[in-house]
């Protein structure tokens, strides 16, 4: 099995907490998820879970994801 690893080479599995940046327009920040789904491999890899806001969310940008604690 592949493993899906962060911009820093951490492990991203199910419940971990990653921070990815966000953008709309010119705003840009940073977000958080909980990771619930890991779906697809490679370069189509779809991390799902909820922000901090509780909203359910995915991205697709995984090399922008960085594992916290």
């Amino acid at each position: 099995m592949n493993e899906i690893r962060d911009f820093c080479g951490n492990l991203i599995v199910i419940g971990c907490k990653c921070v990815y940046p966000m953008r709309r327009g010119s705003k840009m920040w940073m977000t958080t998820i909980k990771v619930d789904g890991i779906q697809g491999l490679g370069a189509a890899t779809v991390l799902t879970g909820y922000d901090n806001t509780g909203r359910r969310t995915r991205t697709k940008n995984i090399q922008n994801c960085v594992v916290i604690s």
